[in-house]
């Protein structure tokens, strides 16, 4: 059986690579606006290429909180929802850590960015792993998209702490997959 491949996000040179890193750095993973992180609102240069890196790992863990809030939102039932919100309040400042230690890298000899790069979360590598969390966004179910973000959470997790946001992703992957939805309980089929 054949399976469709989005061609937006299909690399086969250097200067589509590049293009593509640039389109990630614009875009919230391809679907709508994104508003930057502040201390990043000058222009990004091509040259800047450690600096992107960050912007885009800062803009990664903005996403998946996002992504995370919507599901807590709508696909979590009323009477568990709030439990959710709880603990999604106290790993924003795990995340807000996280971010701040990421700004906080001054160059691509400091000792958080060498870890990154043991990790695979710089230059191509990085790329290669955004681009397949896009493609999921656009593509795939919501347990693909968690998938593909746990790959990257676990990575990033192994330099910074985030544990507790990976846990809260993989109890929500969970909750999803095998629980039931908030808005198919609303249907009351089961009256």
């Amino acid at each position: 059986m054949a399976t469709a491949t989005a061609t937006s996000t299909q690399v086969f040179t250097r200067e589509e690579l590049d293009a593509l890193r640039e389109a990630l750095s614009r875009g919230r993973n391809g679907i709508g606006s994104y508003v930057s992180p502040p201390g990043w609102e000058r222009e990004r240069q091509p040259s800047d290429n450690w600096e992107n890196d960050i912007f885009l790992l800062i803009k990664f863990l903005k996403d998946l909180c996002d992504l995370l809030q919507f599901l807590i939102a709508k696909r979590i039932p009323d009477q568990q929802r709030k439990g959710f919100e709880i603990i999604f309040e106290k790993v924003q400042e795990d995340v807000a850590n996280a971010i701040e230690q990421l700004r906080g890298i001054s160059g691509p000899e400091d000792e958080l960015f060498v870890g990154l790069s043991r990790a695979g979360l710089v230059g191509d590598s990085l790329l290669v792993k955004l681009r397949e969390f896009s493609d999921r966004i656009t593509n795939g179910p919501i347990a693909a998209v968690l998938e593909m973000g746990d790959i990257i959470l676990g990575s990033l997790g192994t330099v910074l702490h985030l544990e507790p946001l990976k846990e809260l992703k993989d109890i929500i992957k969970n909750r999803s997959q095998f629980g039931a939805d908030d808005e198919i309980i609303q249907l009351h089929l089961n009256s």
